[in-house]
């Protein structure tokens, strides 16, 4: 159902939201707590042996960054959005936060495994990487359960749109 173009939007699409960003402050706030402990480069592959792609940290966070932006942008056009249908706008809320927070989580695992590891030691990704996507998935459940719910009109109110 389109909302009118006076009205202001519901306070739980701003919740929702407020949720699409949060991936996006999760790595931009690490970042400023963890750039002085990360190295020029991070690792941006592995294979058997260990580390075997690397990548300036400029880059990677700012690619993350971006992806993630991308997705809080679109969440916030959603909530502002004057024809937005709730149906598909919280589809839009849950697919978009599961993007930004499966970045953000290929943020925290990245750089998480380099802050965490010593100087002289050789970073190793472990099964937190793949559990970053299944944190990822439900936090878009989450949100979905945020957003706001379609609201079910009685037929004797329905309009007939066959005849538009």
């Amino acid at each position: 159902m389109p909302r009118a173009p006076h009205t202001p939007p519901h306070p739980r699409a701003l919740a929702a939201a407020f949720l699409t960003v949060l991936p996006l402050l999760t790595v931009v706030i690490s970042w400023v707590l963890w750039r002085d402990d990360l190295s020029p480069s991070l690792t941006t592959q592995w294979n058997a042996d260990g580390p075997s792609s690397f990548a300036p940290t400029w880059i990677v966070a700012g690619s993350i960054a971006a992806l993630a932006a991308i997705g809080a942008l679109i969440g916030i056009s959603t909530a502002f959005g004057r024809g937005t249908d709730l149906v598909f706008s919280r589809r839009i809320y849950a697919w978009t936060s599961v993007a930004a927070a499966a970045v953000a989580g290929m943020w925290l695992a990245i750089a998480g495994a380099q802050v965490s590891t010593p100087p002289d030691a050789q970073s190793a990704m472990g099964g937190h990487f793949l559990l970053s996507f299944v944190v990822a998935a439900l936090y878009g459940l989450v949100v979905f359960g945020v957003a706001p719910r379609p609201v079910n009109v009685p037929d004797q109110y329905a309009t007939d749109r066959s005849t538009r």
